[in-house]
């Protein structure tokens, strides 16, 4: 039984359902500003509400073939490759921990303010990524 990645593979299952759910928020909110509507009760399935549950279950299932997967496609790779992978997330979480414990933009954040956030975690893994594709493509030619 290999824990750890049937763990990962749990946590990961939870995340991608939890962004499910967030997108299909976004997507209820697109919709209602787009045909300017702007009170309206909508009925949401509660079972709709256990799918980070039910991702997560699939992730503690199917880790150790996940894990199995990012080893091949990553075991090969160089420290410039994982660096690539790891540091946006580095980079997210540390600008929403600090959006969430220094409240910069006071206690309740509005819609236009998690644009900025989304802007300030963007725009620098563009950067990254836009130079690091420069630097392969012209610097370090084979």
């Amino acid at each position: 039984m290999n824990l750890p990645a049937k763990m990962m593979g749990a946590f990961v299952g939870f995340f991608a359902g939890s962004l499910v759910l967030l997108l299909l928020f976004y997507f209820i909110q697109f919709t209602m500003e787009l045909f300017e509507i702007r009170r309206a009760r909508i009925a949401v399935p509660v079972k709709l509400f256990v799918l980070p549950l039910i991702t997560a279950f699939v992730g503690f299932k199917v880790g150790p073939t996940l894990s199995v997967v990012v080893q091949d496609y990553l075991g090969d790779s160089g420290p410039l490759t994982r660096f690539l992978f790891a540091a946006p997330i580095f980079w997210a979480v540390v600008v929403l921990g600090y959006v969430q414990v220094f409240e910069p933009f006071g206690r309740w954040i509005s819609e236009d303010e998690w644009i900025l956030v989304a802007k300030i975690i963007l725009f620098p893994i563009g950067v990254l990524w836009a130079g690091a594709l420069f630097f392969m493509k012209f610097v370090f030619r084979e």
